[in-house]
């Protein structure tokens, strides 16, 4: 997987790195799944322990869609990059983008959360819905 799929890094261009999954998700035929947070989130470090404990939530996700981590924290709130989509308060936030580059959804974390953690078949709902399989 790219650094940008796997780490928050408050000095990443977020526009490159959103040019880079755009162009490997045309390839693969999926879609970017854009993923707002930071290390400092609990809740992205819990869907990170959630993905390394359950191998088949791993797949669903990295494979469901070309996942881009976009830091944001008081050092840099990436706002520039940020503005281009719907406002959102809570972390981790989701963004699903096509390959051209459009919004398709803007999504709290809590579509993939069930009974206060991570729920592989709530993963593979989201996959369903706005993965590659959503035409």
């Amino acid at each position: 997987l790219p650094a940008y799929a796997t780490i928050f890094d408050a000095g990443r261009d977020p526009q490159a790195d959103l040019d880079a999954a755009r162009t490997a998700a045309a390839a693969a035929g999926r879609r970017v799944l854009v993923m707002v947070g930071g290390e400092w989130c609990v809740w992205c470090f819990l869907l990170d322990r959630h993905l390394q404990m359950d191998s088949e939530a791993a797949q669903l996700f990295y494979q469901g869609f070309e996942v881009l981590r976009v830091y944001y924290g008081d050092d840099n709130t990436n706002q520039d990059f940020l503005a281009r989509f719907p406002e959102f308060h809570l972390f981790p936030h989701f963004v699903v983008v096509d390959s051209a580059g459009s919004v398709l959804a803007s999504l709290d974390a809590d579509v993939i959360i069930g009974d206060a953690r991570y729920d592989t078949a709530l993963i593979r709902k989201l996959v369903n819905q706005w993965g590659p399989a959503a035409r």
